[in-house]
């Protein structure tokens, strides 16, 4: 009931073409994100570059302002070490020193902050101020220069007649002479729009670097990816017209499958009506020809005790052979001629076909068959129901031949699309190694077996000495 073979391998072959195909439609799908991801991590790549000029051009900045402190505010704060404010003659000598150094040096205002309180600023009302919290304070404190870019307003500003300046606020600690404790320290505004300008520069030109670093490799990857593309193309082609070939090739072997089966069939009811037409033949012609000598047989020896009554003692056990010998052959052949003739099968139901069958082999061998009928179609090929009337006929006749009919049974019940017919006895069943095989029983076993396979069914055929024989016939309905 398999398909054919053929079939199965271009479904197979068809199967993995497609699944060649799905590969490289992700192949190409691949590529795609790959330069997407590509793109973006240019980004990432190119933000993360962008922050690190900024920051290493604000701390070079921050690292030259802070040796200036280093220099010329340092020996003015000395005194903070022991005391908590600068002197007046400290205020005055840092004064002078921002008036002289400011304009060249870009630096527009002061603060020397000691701990959290701002102990010197070029704006005097700022000096004694606490402003606790200035986390960049607390980190120069311990020895760090720390820069950051903001703006000085007008109150912050001795320029008083220009607008808030960008400016770069340092943070740089202040040591006492010959240790490296930090006593103090000094925050320093400083112009910072050229600072401001080389980072912008420095900036552009690393996102110039990166576009054309990132263009270049997207260019390429895109005449990858177009280049892959034409080979894809070109194998979907071949693959199309090539699964279009498996599919008319497989297309081409079911219909021949189908031709075969029909074939099958068509040969089957051939077969079928050619042992009807021997079966009636042999009940019309050699079956009334051997009633008609029986009956003239009776009458000869009739006439012959009539006549010569010794003689007809004498001929009397000779014409009695001769009349058994008649009736048995009559028998035999009426048998014969009812096994080839099957009833009109036309007619009649799958259940009522099963059960007349079984009633004729009761009938015929004196036996007692068990029978289970379940559900079954009300309607079946006249080949199918050839087919089970043969299978119950020859298997039954088997069970008496072999089994003396011992726990003859028959079942037959429909599941779907498969219709199953059991027939079984407990017989001695056979052994297959030991048994000699019987060329009348091989026949027929035979015989059944291309009948149902001819049908598109399959039959399978269990037994073991001591254990009966069982006959599972499946059709496909």
């Amino acid at each position: 009931m398999d398909e054919p073979k053929t079939s199965d391998t271009s479904r197979s072959q068809i199967d993995k073409l497609e699944a060649t195909w799905r590969s490289s439609d992700l192949g190409s799908k691949f590529l795609i994100v790959t330069a997407a991801m590509l793109a973006a991590g240019m980004l990432i790549i190119g933000a993360w570059i962008s922050s690190n000029i900024k920051s290493s051009t604000l701390q070079a900045a921050a690292n030259s302002t802070s040796l200036f402190t280093d220099r010329l505010i340092e020996p003015h704060i000395q005194e903070l070490a022991a005391n908590t404010s600068l002197s007046q003659t400290s205020i005055d000598a840092l004064d002078r020193l921002l008036e002289a150094t400011g304009k060249p040096n870009t630096i527009v205002g002061i603060k020397i902050w000691r701990g959290d309180t701002i102990v010197y600023s070029n704006h005097h009302s700022q000096v004694m101020t606490s402003l606790p919290g200035n986390k960049d304070v607390a980190a120069a404190s311990t020895g760090k220069v720390v820069a950051e870019l903001g703006q000085l307003t007008l109150d912050d500003s001795r320029l008083d007649n220009e607008p808030p300046l960008a400016v770069l606020e340092i943070y740089s600690p202040l040591r006492q002479s010959g240790t490296h404790q930090v006593i103090a320290v000094a925050e320093t505004y400083k112009i910072a729009d050229h600072i401001v300008d080389d980072i912008w520069r420095a900036k552009t030109s690393g996102w110039i670097v990166l576009v054309h670093l990132t263009a270049a490799i997207l260019i390429l990857q895109f005449l990858v990816v177009r280049q892959g593309g034409r080979i894809i193309a070109a194998q979907r082609g071949a693959l199309t017209a090539r699964i279009a070939d498996l599919l008319q090739i497989s297309q081409e072997n079911n219909s021949l499958h189908m031709r075969t089966k029909d074939a099958q069939t068509r040969l089957a009811e051939l077969n079928e009506r050619i042992l009807r037409r021997v079966g009636a033949d042999l009940h019309d012609g050699p079956v009334q020809l051997l009633g008609a000598a029986s009956i003239h047989a009776s009458t000869i020896s009739d006439i012959v005790s009539g006549k010569d009554p010794e003689l007809g003692k004498t001929l009397a056990p000779e014409m009695e052979l001769l009349r058994d010998a008649l009736a048995d052959a009559l028998d035999e052949i009426r048998h014969l001629s009812s096994g080839l003739a099957p009833p009109d099968i036309e007619r009649l139901q799958p259940s009522e076909l099963i059960e007349l069958a079984i009633r004729r082999h009761e009938r015929r061998t004196s036996t007692t068959v068990t029978r289970e009928i379940g559900s079954l179609p009300e309607t079946l090929t006249i080949s199918n129901k050839m087919g089970i009337y043969r299978l119950l006929q020859e298997g039954l006749n088997n069970a008496v031949r072999h089994a003396e009919g011992k726990g003859q049974f028959v079942s037959a019940n429909a599941t779907g699309t498969v219709l199953t017919v059991i027939v079984a006895d407990t017989g001695p069943g056979i052994d297959a190694t030991k048994a000699k095989p019987d060329r009348r029983s091989s026949q027929g076993l035979q015989g059944m077996m291309d009948r149902i396979v001819a049908l598109d069914g399959s039959l399978d055929i269990s037994s073991s000495p001591g254990s009966g024989t069982r006959i599972t016939a499946q059709f496909r309905i």
